[in-house]
């Protein structure tokens, strides 16, 4: 299970809150490792509820009851809603079909998601501050839900829950190292076919075939060959490639729910010496970002080493941020910016990304993720931090 049990209780205890309930589908399933595609999707509610003693309450729509019997979820108590799509058969043969109708049986099944949550409270009987994250909510729904709560002190829950997922556990570590080695796969292999006459979208196929085929789920794809890898957003098109050309890809992925980015520079054929030099002082800087990649620091110095680097290097400075935390959501707390006051955290796991764009000629990106130890930053990124030569 992806929550970080340890440290979720302690902040709730520090705020005095005695529940937390997420509504969207990222902290739904941090509690209970169960994502609801409903959810995901806005066709349906879903529910978690973290007291502060005891384990999860789960709230869901009965015909997503496979779905959960999928997961690892934990929770004390499953509250279902909705009528079944389906009647039960007496001929099963399956273990999994055993395990859904286990659930059902041993669940109650109200006639919405509002009535669902009422009965869940009513058994929870939080007496104190409820934590609500509302960031899955219709404003209809928010409304709704609010009078529902309408006996509790109610406050926002969305800050306290992305303060819980900053610091990641193992379990999380390993899906995030799992969803870069898919993703770097990907890459490797879209870096294989170019060569002159292959277009930006073939390669970007070649991308989207081998991740798909490891389980992985595109979420960016941004591939420039020559000129257009000079541009901040090269969306994959018709160009083909030509010897000489530098290439830029940024590319980012899900697996198993959890996200991963990674950014690469490769030239067909020998580069120019100032691509070189540029390359190099991009690779300088992500290294002295690097350096400064420890508990304890503060997200601005790591973007000032970076930006004092790249400007010895001879290259203008770093634009708003060169990298960010990353888990359930692409882009999460801290953000590795100047002026931010955000501490690193031993447990993290950061993106630092590092461009150049010299816009209409060419442009060098390099981009890895590093999870932060006592010991400083263990790369989660295995590919080699170079120039590729195609």
């Amino acid at each position: 299970m992806p929550l970080n049990e340890e440290r979720a209780r302690s902040l709730m205890a520090e705020r005095g809150v005695e529940a937390l309930i997420a509504t969207s589908p990222q902290n739904v399933y941090y509690i209970t490792d169960y994502w609801s595609d409903g959810l995901e999707l806005g066709a349906s509610e879903a529910y978690a509820i973290l007291p502060l003693d005891g384990a999860p309450l789960l709230i869901a729509p009965v015909d997503e009851v496979d779905l959960i019997a999928e997961g690892e979820a934990v929770f004390e108590s499953l509250y279902l809603y909705g009528s079944p799509g389906f009647e039960a058969s007496a001929d099963w043969t399956a273990e999994r079909t055993g395990e859904i109708l286990g659930l059902l049986e041993r669940s109650k099944i109200y006639v919405d998601a509002p009535s669902a949550l009422s009965a869940a409270l009513r058994d929870l009987k939080p007496s104190g501050r409820v934590a609500l994250n509302s960031s899955g909510l219709s404003p209809q729904s928010l409304e709704a839900l609010r009078g529902r709560l309408g006996d509790f002190e109610v406050v926002e829950g969305f800050e306290l829950l992305r303060e819980m997922r900053m610091v990641k556990t193992p379990v999380e570590v390993e899906r995030l190292r799992r969803a870069t080695e898919v993703l770097e796969k990907a890459m490797e292999d879209a870096l294989e076919i170019i060569g002159s006459g292959v277009s930006e979208l073939e390669a970007s196929g070649m991308f989207r075939y081998s991740l798909a085929s490891d389980g992985g789920v595109e979420t960016l794809i941004l591939l420039g060959f020559g000129e257009r890898s000079s541009y901040p957003n090269p969306l994959p098109s018709t160009l083909e490639a030509a010897r000489g050309d530098v290439i830029r890809m940024r590319l980012g992925c899900t697996l198993g729910h959890y996200h991963s980015r990674v950014s690469r520079t490769a030239t067909l054929g020998r580069p120019r010496r100032e691509v070189r030099e540029r390359w190099e002082a991009v690779l300088s800087a992500q290294d002295a970002a690097l350096e400064a990649l420890e508990p304890g620091a503060s997200a601005s110095e790591v973007y000032e080493r970076a930006e004092r680097r790249l400007r010895e290097g001879g290259l203008r400075g770093l634009g708003l941020s060169i990298g960010s935390g990353i888990g359930l959501e692409a882009y999460e707390p801290p953000r590795i910016r100047r002026g931010s006051d955000e501490e690193l955290l031993e447990g993290m796991v950061i993106t630092l990304d590092v461009r150049s764009l010299k816009f209409g000629s060419y442009g060098v990106e390099v981009e890895d993720l590093y999870h932060i130890t006592g010991d400083g930053a263990e790369p989660l990124t295995r590919t080699a931090r170079e120039l590729y030569l195609l």
